[in-house]
Formats: structure tokens, sequence, C-alpha cells
């Protein structure tokens, strides 16, 4: 009983020294994330739903999204589990995965119905997916109609242009024919990195692995319209 207790007055300890959420969000919408990442680096509290949380806002591309899987997963009653599934909801969007982004906002509707990011949630259209075997899965909110469509690998989705750029750069000076587009998810701009206007699904494949060679991550096949 005493070994317990003493665990119980450890992690209190602990977690009562975790970062300042609302301090850091306000620092955060002011602009002034290195701000927060310096509190992040001084604190002791590493592995407390505040620390993860703030760890994973700050974080780019589909490490984020571990980071945010991890929160969910390991602190399912955290205050702040509602944000947490909406920008896990912009990133699977942005990263083209729009079937998973479905089922989070799903999620986030049944489970926080008084969430004001529900309002951003009836703004999102969701585009046809390329599954991984080689099948178009249709949105639900889309009419499928005719159109000329083209395939490119989506290499990489982030907040920050500047880490976006360098991605182009890298993709670019290894040979790929790489362009970039802006996205707008939930209020937050979006830089994505994009390889290739091929015009089938097979031409696109054909580079896919080449391409996560150099960026080290899965890349996706994205369909979209002329």
């Amino acid at each position: 009983m005493k070994a317990l207790l003493a665990i119980v007055l450890i992690t209190f300890q602990v977690w009562s020294q975790s970062p300042d959420i609302v301090q850091c969000l306000r620092l955060i919408e002011s602009g002034r994330s290195d701000s927060v990442l310096v509190i992040l680096q001084k604190s002791s509290a590493k592995d407390s739903p505040s620390y993860i949380f703030l760890d994973a806002l700050l974080t780019e591309d589909d490490k984020a999204v571990v980071k945010f899987e991890q929160l969910l997963s390991r602190f399912p009653s955290f205050a702040y589990n509602d944000a947490a599934l909406f920008r896990l909801h912009s990133y699977y969007y942005a990263l083209g995965s729009y079937n998973r982004a479905k089922e989070i906002a799903s999620n986030l509707k049944k489970n926080y119905p008084d969430s004001p990011y529900l309002k951003q949630l009836d703004k999102v259209e969701y585009s046809d997916e390329v599954t991984e075997t080689g099948e178009t899965v249709p949105a639900e909110s889309v009419q499928t109609e005719s159109k000329s469509v083209y395939y490119s690998l989506q290499a990489g989705a982030f907040l920050n242009r500047l880490n976006a750029e360098r991605l182009l750069n890298t993709l670019a000076g290894k040979g790929f024919d790489t362009f970039m587009e802006e996205k707008e998810i939930g209020g937050s701009l979006f830089y994505i990195v994009l390889v290739g206007q091929f015009d089938t699904e097979m031409e696109a494949r054909t580079i896919k692995k080449q391409v996560e060679a150099e960026t080290k991550t899965e890349s996706k096949i994205v369909k979209s319209s002329r």
C-alpha cells in the first residue's frame, strides 16, 4: 500500500510540473511557438498529457499523427482531446486519408457534441481516396461524375511552409517532378508537397518506393481533377 501511495505521489508531483497548457496555447496563437519549445525542453513532465499534446501541436507531418494517436490512446479523459481529434482529422485529411478523417470526425461528433470544432467539420468536403490495393473508394458526401483526373504522390503535409519547401527542393534535387499546393483545413493552412501528375494510378505506383526512400516516410497516392 505504501509503495502504491508513493507511486501516486510521484506521478502527481511530476504532472503538477506539466507545462501550463493555456499559457502555451496563447503563445502559439500569438506566433511564439519558439517560446513554447523552450518551455517543453525545460519540462520534467514529458510523459504528461499536457506535454504530449503541446509537443504534437508543434510537430509536423505523420510524426504529429503518431503523437496525437498516442495521446488519445493513453489519456482518453484528457480535457483537450476534442482539440487533439480535430487536429488529427486535419492531418489525415491533408495527407489524403479521407476515410480515416471521416472516422475521426464521427468520433468527435459522437463523443464531444458540444465541441466548438464541430462547426469547422461541417465545412469539410471529402474527395475519393485511392487505397493501397489500387481501388478508388468514393467518399459518401461526394457525387461521382466523369472527370479528367490525374494521380500524384503526396510526399508530405506541413503547417510550416519552410519545411514544405525544404522537402520540395530535396525531392526536386533528386530529379522528381514536384509541386506544392495549399489546403485550408479547419482554419489551418497546410502546405502539401506532391510528386508528378500521372495519367494512371499505375504510373504513380512505379515511383512510390523511390519517393519513400528519399522521404523516409510513407507516401500516398491522391487523385485530383485537371
